[in-house]
């Protein structure tokens, strides 16, 4: 195996060791997050789940599914971040929101040749080669914080995952309690 190529091999399973990809896609830098002690459930609905795998894909089954483990989660790690979840009617200062997105995906990995990177040696320029096609089920959990003021969204987390079958339930239901709390955990403080 080449240095290349075992170079390529390590930097696929570190990607894939790595598991659940988390990140912050926006933030309202003006809101002061410092001020904010209660939330609740966006009163529109605690979210929603979009599949786009297979013509049998049934949203509302696989919404009855995570949306229990999603609640439960979002609400402890809320609650550890000092925050009270209002009910009952009360007007909290925030809403979440979450979003599940199931789809299929593809990675691809290329190799160039010698020539290719280095046309002034007088080599004809060859083109890239893709050495490894595989196409993959993906997810990824979305959670949005907005404020009940103006019910713009201040704030956007999202986990991505490579969708494992082979899991059991009480696994997946874990990465999902865990990618929840390391969405929470960047969410800010002031």
């Amino acid at each position: 195996m080449t240095g290349a190529a075992m170079a390529m091999m390590l930097a696929l399973s570190a990607v894939v060791a790595a598991g659940v990809k988390i990140k912050v896609v926006h933030r309202d830098k003006e809101f002061n997050f410092g001020s904010v002690r209660t939330w609740a459930w966006h009163p529109e609905g605690a979210g929603d789940v979009k599949m786009v795998l297979t013509a049998d894909d049934d949203p509302a089954k696989m919404r009855e599914r995570v949306e229990p483990t999603i609640k439960q989660a979002v609400e402890e790690a809320l609650t550890s971040r000092g925050l009270s979840m209002l009910t009952n009617g009360q007007t909290p200062q925030l809403y979440v929101t979450y979003y599940v997105l199931l789809s299929t995906g593809a990675h691809a990995e290329t190799a160039q040749y010698f020539g290719a990177t280095t046309p002034n040696w007088a080599l004809p320029e060859v083109a890239e080669q893709t050495t490894n096609l595989r196409f993959l089920e993906q997810g990824s959990l979305v959670l949005d914080i907005s404020s009940t003021a103006n019910r713009t969204v201040i704030w956007r987390g999202v986990a991505q995952a490579e969708i494992d079958r082979s899991r059991s339930e009480e696994e997946r239901r874990s990465r999902i309690q865990q990618a929840i709390k390391d969405l929470i955990k960047k969410l800010p403080k002031s």
